[in-house]
C-alpha cells in the first residue's frame, strides 16, 4: 500500500513538473518574441509560445483532475 502511495506521488510530482516546464518554456518563447521586431514576431508568439503555454495548462488541469478522481472526497493522505 504504501509504494502505491509513493509511486502516486512521484507520477504526480512528475506531471507537475512537466507542466512548469511546458509554460516556462511557452513564457521564455513569448519574451524573447516581443523583442523580435519581425513580421514572423507574431506567428511565433501565437504558434509556438501560446502552443507551450495551452499544452502545460492542459497537462496541469489534466493532473488535477485525474489525481481528484483517484482519491475519496473524505479521505485523508498522510
Amino acid at each position: 500500500m504504501e509504494t502505491r502511495v509513493a509511486n502516486a506521488d512521484t507520477n504526480l510530482m512528475g506531471r507537475l513538473r512537466l507542466a512548469g516546464v511546458l509554460l516556462i518554456i511557452g513564457l521564455i518563447v513569448e519574451l524573447l518574441t516581443l523583442f523580435w521586431t519581425h513580421a514572423l514576431a507574431f506567428m511565433a508568439f501565437l504558434g509556438i509560445g501560446c502552443l507551450f503555454l495551452a499544452a502545460g495548462m492542459a497537462v496541469f488541469l489534466w493532473t488535477v483532475v485525474s489525481t481528484a478522481h483517484h482519491h475519496a472526497p473524505g479521505q485523508v493522505r498522510d
